[in-house]
């Protein structure tokens, strides 16, 4: 099962563009060459082999729905958080001609960026005086957003500038 297209594959020749948690999960257990028997066992017989091969279907028309309980426990046997799963496949959404290892790495960080934000959040709430939660408005996400990739940029900036000067002491020092 091939999960997007890249610059190799085309959108068509991977059939459908949207992309489901069954093409995700797929991809991750194809990649990692596990059978349906290492899933079953790992599962606790949570998930049967039938039951996998009726949700991976190789033709998406015989696919059975997968349920959101059957998601969690792949996600657990497969160790991926539910936060990189769902910023991966929005990221492939939206860029399907990405590598893989490039939407990875972007849904790891960000997953990491997001794990255990909202208690920390909620927190807040109790260190400042007089902050309540009436306070705190949807909009805020994208100043925060902002802020962020501020930082972003100029950490990675200077990341890259340090590579370049790296590579370029190494190219200097090989001659």
């Amino acid at each position: 099962m091939q999960l997007v297209p890249t610059a190799e594959r085309s959108a068509d020749e991977c059939g459908s563009a949207e992309v489901e948690y069954a093409d995700f999960l797929g991809a991750i257990i194809k990649e990692r060459r596990l059978s349906y028997r290492d899933i079953e066992a790992a599962s606790g017989r949570r998930l049967t082999k039938s039951r996998l091969g009726r949700i991976f279907n190789e033709d998406r028309s015989k696919r059975s729905p997968i349920k959101l309980q059957e998601v969690y426990v792949l996600l657990s046997v497969l160790q991926v958080e539910y936060y990189q799963a769902a910023l991966s496949i929005e990221l492939i959404r939206q860029y399907p001609q990405a590598e893989h290892d490039t939407y990875t790495n972007i849904a790891m960080m960000v997953s990491n960026a997001l794990r255990g934000l909202p208690e920390k959040i909620f927190d807040l709430l109790a260190m400042i005086d007089g902050l309540e939660a009436s306070d705190i408005y949807p909009t805020h996400g994208r100043h925060i957003q902002q802020v962020v990739l501020e930082r972003l940029e100029l950490d990675y900036r200077g990341y890259a500038q340090r590579k370049d000067e790296r590579i370029g002491l190494s190219a200097v020092s090989n001659f």
